[in-house]
C-alpha cells in the first residue's frame, strides 16, 4: 500500500466533528411575517432552534489515528442542550471543529441560539476564529466545492462509505414530540460518523494520516460499541467487516506481488 508523507504529519492534530438537528420556531416566523411588508417565503436560519447535537472527537499523531469520544444530546430544552455542547467544546481547546455545511447553517444557528439564551460561545464557534495560523473550523462541504456544493450523501456514496442510516431529518419533530430521544440522538450521530470517515479519507490523501481505512474501521467499531442498542449497530458492524476484508485483500495482493 502506498504511503503518503507530509512534513506536518508529525504535528499532533485534534478534531471535533459536529452535527446538529434543528426545528423551525413557527411562532417566531408568524410574528415576523406580520411585521414585514414583504416577508421572505423561505424560513431562514434565525427561525431555527437546535433540538439535537452530536460531537465525535479523534486525534492524529505522527500519522497514527486515535479515537477520542462520542457525545450526543437531544431534547426540547435548547438552552440546556446548547450549554452542554458549548461546555464540551470548551473542554477541547486544541480541537479543530469540523462540519459538513456548517458555515451556511449549523454555525449561524448555534450563534443565534447563544444570543437568544445569553450563552457564551466556545472559541471554535466564533466567526473566523483562529489558533495561530490555523482556522478553528473546517467545513468539509467547502473543501469539496467545485463551482457548486455537493451533498454529504454524494461524496459518501462515491467513496462507498455509510451515510444516512439513521432516521431522516424530516422525522426529527415527530421523534421529539413522541419522546423518542434516543432515536433523535442517533440522527446527528449518523452524520458526524459519516463526516468523520470523509475527513479521514481527506487527511490520508493530504499525507496527514497513514491509513484512512484503519481509522475508518476503528471509528465504526467505536461508534457501534457506544450505541449497541441503536437500530444501525449491526449495519455498522457489517460495514466494518467489509472494510476489514478489503484491507486484508489489499495486503495479500501486495505480498503476492512482492513474492
Amino acid at each position: 500500500m502506498t504511503q503518503h508523507h507530509n512534513d506536518n504529519s508529525n504535528r499532533p492534530a485534534f478534531y471535533a466533528v459536529l452535527d446538529i438537528e434543528m426545528l423551525y420556531r413557527l411562532d417566531a416566523v408568524e410574528s415576523y411575517r406580520k411585521l414585514d411588508p414583504s416577508p421572505c417565503e423561505v424560513i431562514r436560519y434565525p427561525f431555527r432552534a437546535t433540538c439535537a447535537a452530536a460531537l465525535l472527537t479523534f486525534s492524529v499523531v505522527d500519522g497514527i489515528f486515535e479515537f477520542g469520544s462520542l457525545h450526543s444530546w437531544a431534547g426540547d430544552d435548547e438552552p440546556a442542550l446548547l450549554g452542554a455542547l458549548f461546555d464540551q467544546l470548551r473542554m477541547l481547546p486544541d480541537h479543530r471543529l469540523v462540519t459538513w455545511g456548517g458555515l451556511s447553517m449549523d454555525l449561524p444557528v448555534l450563534r443565534i441560539g447563544a444570543a437568544r439564551h445569553h450563552l457564551r460561545l466556545p472559541r471554535q464557534l466564533i466567526k473566523d476564529a483562529r489558533k495561530g495560523r490555523d482556522w478553528l473550523h473546517l467545513d468539509l462541504a467547502k473543501e469539496h466545492h467545485c463551482g457548486t456544493y455537493v451533498h454529504l450523501t454524494e461524496v459518501a456514496v462515491a467513496l462507498d462509505l455509510p451515510v444516512k442510516f439513521a432516521d431522516r431529518a424530516s422525522s426529527v419533530r415527530k421523534l421529539l414530540e413522541t419522546g423518542k430521544l434516543e432515536r433523535l440522538r442517533d440522527v446527528p450521530i449518523a452524520d458526524v460518523l459519516t463526516t468523520s470517515l470523509l475527513l479521514q479519507a481527506q487527511l490520508e490523501s493530504h499525507g496527514e494520516l497513514s491509513s484512512a481505512r484503519a481509522a475508518q474501521i476503528m471509528t465504526l467499531r467505536e461508534v457501534a460499541s457506544r450505541r449497541p442498542h441503536a437500530r444501525y449497530a449491526d449495519y455498522l458492524g457489517r460495514v466494518e467487516k467489509r472494510l476489514s476484508m478489503e484491507v486484508l485483500a489489499e495486503a495479500q495482493a501486495f505480498i503476492a506481488s512482492a513474492a
